[in-house]
């Protein structure tokens, strides 16, 4: 295996534990509401200094319809230095093999603990400095310059430079793959100084650059060397790698160099992982951890009644994906459009949500208006309509059929779902899969199977797009048909800095997607975590599924 190869093995082995960002900068302190629009166009300036602080509690206005406040914390005016803090996970890290194959909803959990990035974003989707002490991106993203922090040493004892930086672009294939890069170097004119240049414009790609699994620059000369624990010493974060069981944790000490003066607050942290979610919640309530992330709504509304803390934002938007095959029942777009009209969403919500859910209509939720479709009709719940479809394309007796899931999705949801589509005539049989196992599924493509899945509400939708509905997509989607015009307009659209135009396309695109009923919009739930009264400053769900800043936690004593 080539040494750049190995790198991105070992990154995704330490991020990846389950299952996807433009606007004007600003220099300001991170807000603690959701943005309530996308950016459409990068920075083209950044302001010299990151954020004092992070949101100590949920944005109000994300979901519509959760709390809008949570327990909060007895105030302390200064941050105290010292303790351990422990965050229960229910993901685990399966293979290392397979974790080339997954990605999910909190691999920045672990990369930001390790690896920093070059430059971070707020919960409006304002860039700013982070392992670069400041950067300029012009309009459509063809050339970013990025002016490094001085003095900035890896936990190898190597300083952080321009090369390093170029290391990283250029040899980690995932960063390229992910954004679909044609062609991307990178100019080393001194020593501080690195100098992105991409063939095509991608406005989307500095938020790709801000947080998650192809975020984190470490150390070529710790990548270099032969041994898996000398190649994990060469991070650039607040944390240092000590320990990973499977099942049982992964452990971090204090990077006592860091080259963020004073911080971080934290002596260590611990990531504890459990199988079972019932088991997981007893060991919080226990006392066991400080942390409970990535919580099923269920949960999230009784610790919030127990008065725990709660941080939460835009975090997934569910779907039910049906393959287009030639001869499996989906490849007629009435039975795929009955799908829709045979699941109740708003029951859903209403009964597994707790607040933190809401149905959607359309594959772009209302606050991404350059998406949203105003004024298209929403497919409400109507079996006898679903049956009439069904009829329409010869299967007034209904066919067999599965529906993929994987092992940790909510049994209980999916059986509802499950027993909606049997009753008009859709007869799918429940097959959980592992992680690693779903989405090589969903590269080789799946026949007469609907998919049951969500994706990161992004910062800018044109980047959830591409991902999952673009040319290249068929990591996620291989067995959905993309018609032209509709993955033509991706292209397009995520090439541009014209707001006008980029509406027209990423609403064509919503527009397809609803004709031809090619993914099923189910609802959009929250990213949620729990925390105790002891736990300050901490950003985990409070600005998206992936950007957190463990730096900057601390615990009163």
């Amino acid at each position: 295996m080539k040494k750049w190869t190995v790198l991105a093995v070992i990154l995704v082995i330490i991020a990846s534990m389950l299952l996807t960002a433009c606007g004007e900068p600003e220099e300001t302190t991170t807000p603690t509401t959701q943005p309530t629009s996308a950016p459409t166009s990068a920075p083209t300036s950044a302001p010299t200094s990151a954020p004092t602080s992070a949101p100590t509690s949920a944005p109000t206005s994300a979901p519509t319809s959760a709390p809008t406040t949570a327990p909060t914390t007895t105030p302390v005016d200064e941050p105290q230095y010292g303790g351990t803090l422990k965050i229960i996970t229910c993901e685990n890290l399966p293979t290392y093999e397979a974790l080339v194959k997954a990605d999910g909803p909190v691999l920045s959990q672990v990369i930001a603990c390790q690896w920093d990035s070059l430059i971070s974003y707020d919960a409006e989707g304002n860039l700013y400095p982070y392992l670069a002490e400041s950067f300029d991106i012009n309009e459509d993203a063809t050339m970013m310059t990025f002016n490094l922090r001085h003095g900035v040493y890896f936990h190898d004892g190597t300083e952080l430079t321009s090369e390093a930086v170029k290391y990283h672009i250029e040899n980690f294939t995932f960063l390229r793959w992910l954004q679909r890069l044609d062609e991307i170097t990178v100019e080393t004119p001194d020593k501080y100084t690195a100098i992105l240049h991409i063939e095509n414009p991608h406005p989307t790609f500095p938020y790709t650059l801000g947080a998650g699994l192809w975020a984190g620059i470490g150390s070529p000369t710790a990548y270099e060397k032969d041994t898996l624990e000398e190649r994990l010493a060469g991070g650039s974060g607040p944390f240092k790698f000590v320990d990973w069981v499977r099942d049982v944790h992964l452990k971090y000490e204090r990077y006592d160099d860091y080259w963020q003066e004073g911080r971080p607050y934290l002596d260590a942290l611990e990531i504890l992982f459990y199988a079972d979610r019932t088991t997981a919640m007893m060991a919080f309530e226990a006392g066991d951890a400080q942390v409970f992330r990535d919580l099923t709504p269920r949960e999230a509304a009784d610790l919030r009644d127990k008065g725990y803390n709660i941080n939460y934002s835009g975090g997934s938007y569910y779907l039910l994906v049906p393959d287009s095959f030639p001869g499996s029942p989906f490849a007629d777009p009435l039975v795929r459009e009955a799908i829709e009209y045979a699941v109740d969403k708003e029951a859903l919500t209403e009964s597994f949500g707790y607040g933190f859910m809401n149905p959607q209509y359309q594959t772009a939720p209302v606050d991404r208006p350059d998406s949203y479709v105003p004024g298209l009709p929403e497919r409400k719940y109507d079996p006898d309509k679903a049956r009439e479809l069904l009829s329409l394309a010869g299967y007034e007796n209904g066919f067999d059929t599965a529906l993929h899931c994987q092992t940790q999705d909510d049994r209980d949801l999916l059986a509802t779902i499950q027993s909606y589509l049997t009753e008009v005539g859709i007869r799918a049989k429940i097959e959980p899969m592992e992680p690693a196992r779903f989405h090589e599924v969903g590269r080789e493509g799946w026949t007469n199977a609907i998919k049951f899945y969500h994706y990161g509400y992004d910062m800018d939708w044109r980047s959830c797009y591409k991902s999952f509905f673009g040319k290249e997509a068929g990591a996620h989607f291989e067995a959905m048909d993309k018609p032209v015009a509709m993955t033509d307009a991706i292209t397009e659209a995520s090439q541009l800095t014209d707001k006008e135009r980029i509406t027209e396309l990423m609403q064509s695109v919503t527009q397809i997607l609803y004709d031809q009923a090619l993914a099923i919009p189910l609802w959009s739930e929250a990213t949620m975590c729990a925390y105790d009264d002891t736990v300050h400053d901490i950003d985990i769900a409070a600005i998206d599924i992936f950007s957190w800043h463990p730096a900057d936690i601390w615990l009163s004593q």
